[in-house]
């Protein structure tokens, strides 16, 4: 804020606050708390001596405190006998991995310094992320070196060992083999590890009475629900940016919230890249609810509600796919549209569209986000098909991945409310920060005479746990995941 009235002869003035505009008498005695009278006169011209003064003294305490009244550890620094092969110290040292992130898998490149991870950057071999990365696999180090990371086992908020809770465990979930898992439940963040898969099966096996649940807060399952209406069981949707002429954002931000985003923005820089003037670049349209990366790199944007994306898609299924002839999808898509823009701006855009798809055949990609119902992800396959972009610029693959996320959640907190569960283990997550509130995953909770949660950190799930185990960081364990596309890796550990 500023103004060109000025308290004094220097120029413009300038105010921090609201509060320091007002100046009223709280605000100036606030300030003389923080600055004492008088330490302003020492940063006058005519005040530097006594300004070196004070500060010379400052640093001669500080001095005086390192010649023994306080020091630093004795610590020795012991040189390798045999340096190790092909190891040169101060040398960064580049480790290929992978980090799993909601179930899904992105190859990295861990640059690790003398040992100690310090940049975490995509792999340019790796299909997924091609040398790319996105914010959360650049952040994913500071969780390594985070202080607020749990370090140790506790037992009801108190500190444990390992041992201790192995001890424990052994003859604890030896009752429930002895009776094939009966009120044993398990809930599991997502994962594609083909290790886990493999457990999940050997759990099965040994505790058939059991039960094994999956939940994550973010997920695709509407998308893959859609599927399966057009295509008899859940597929994954791959779509190729770099091949489309035309590309159409329903509520979709694929940006910046698609598992496979990485390559997805590459894609379309490269679909949008003109080497020569009769080049044409690919057009991007987004109709969203509310302003998104994608729909800010959009060349046509229509901000509208998010139940009238499903009249959007009504309308070009009926005009492209020949949808016609159910009633409730010609109410649907003769409903009227509520937008913040021109009328006649919108029609434009739609009319647009319409011309660039049907000019466009096969060359380009209609999407729905994972937050619009199972039924507009399946007007828009039906639409994707009609235009021809199946086989050319969408690809999919099956998904026999446990869905329905919130259905396994519903049916485990009715199975604790009526006393089916004793033992609960809860692998990731925080589902007592983030269930749905309705459920009341807190309560439930409390019903299960033993709660075992694995977790990173001591969060609102491992508070309420009878056991925390503290869980390593993808960059200090070995482990395998499974890429978006379908893609194997193993993760391997940098410290």
């Amino acid at each position: 804020m500023s103004s060109m009235n000025t308290r004094n002869s220097r120029g413009q003035a300038y105010w921090r606050s609201l509060e320091e505009f007002a100046d009223t008498p709280e605000f100036r005695e606030a300030m003389y708390r923080e600055f004492p009278s008088g330490a302003t006169e020492m940063l006058d011209g005519t005040q530097r001596r006594s300004f070196l003064k004070v500060m010379g003294a400052s640093l001669a305490l500080a001095g005086l405190t390192l010649t023994g009244c306080r020091r630093w550890p004795e610590q020795k620094i012991v040189p390798h006998a045999s340096r190790p092969l092909d190891r040169t110290p101060g040398v960064p040292v580049k480790y290929a991995s992978n980090f799993e992130r909601a179930g899904v898998g992105h190859g990295v490149l861990v640059t690790s310094y003398d040992g100690r991870p310090i940049k975490v950057d995509g792999n340019p071999d790796h299909p997924a992320t091609g040398g790319g990365s996105d914010a959360q696999l650049q952040a994913s180090i500071l969780d390594l070196y985070d202080p607020d990371r749990s370090r140790r086992v506790l037992r009801n908020g108190e500190p444990s060992q390992w041992q201790a809770f192995a001890d424990w465990a052994a003859d604890h979930f030896a009752e429930y083999r002895n009776r094939d898992g009966q009120g044993l439940a398990v809930l599991a963040e997502a994962s594609g590890s083909p290790s886990r898969r493999a457990m999940k099966q050997r759990y099965e096996e040994v505790f058939p009475a059991g039960s094994w649940h999956e939940y994550e807060p973010l997920n695709n399952d509407q998308s893959l629900r859609g599927s399966e209406l057009a295509f008899g069981a859940p597929h994954r949707a791959h779509y190729r940016p770099e091949r489309a002429k035309v590309i159409v954002s329903l509520d979709a931000d694929f940006l910046l919230e698609h598992p496979d985003m990485v390559r997805l923005t590459r894609g379309l820089a490269e679909a949008r890249r003109v080497d020569t003037p009769d080049d044409e670049p690919c057009r991007l349209y987004s109709f969203e609810s509310a302003l998104s990366l994608t729909g800010s790199n959009a060349d046509h944007r229509a901000p509208v509600q998010s139940r009238d994306i499903a009249v959007i898609a009504a309308r070009l299924a009926r005009q492209f796919a020949g949808v016609t002839g159910s009633a409730d999808l010609d109410a649907l898509a003769d409903r009227e549209i509520d937008t913040t823009i021109d009328r006649d701006e919108f029609d434009r855009i739609l009319n647009q569209l319409a011309d660039d798809l049907d000019a466009h055949r096969g060359e380009s990609i209609v999407m729905a986000g994972p937050r619009q119902p199972a039924e507009v992800h399946l007007l828009v396959h039906l639409l994707n098909d009609a235009l021809g972009n199946h086989g050319e610029t969408i690809e999919f693959t099956r998904h026999d991945e446990e869905t329905g996320h919130l259905d396994s959640l519903q049916q485990l907190v009715d199975d604790l409310n009526n006393g089916r569960v004793d033992t609960l283990v809860i692998v990731g997550g925080n589902p007592a920060y983030n269930a749905p509130h309705d459920l009341d995953f807190v309560a439930a909770m409390e019903h299960a005479g033993e709660v075992i949660h694995l977790s990173d950190y001591v969060d609102e799930t491992s508070e309420r746990a009878s056991w925390h185990v503290n869980r390593a960081h993808s960059l200090e364990a070995w482990g395998d995941v499974t890429a978006y596309d379908g893609t194997s890796g193993i993760t391997q550990p940098a410290v």
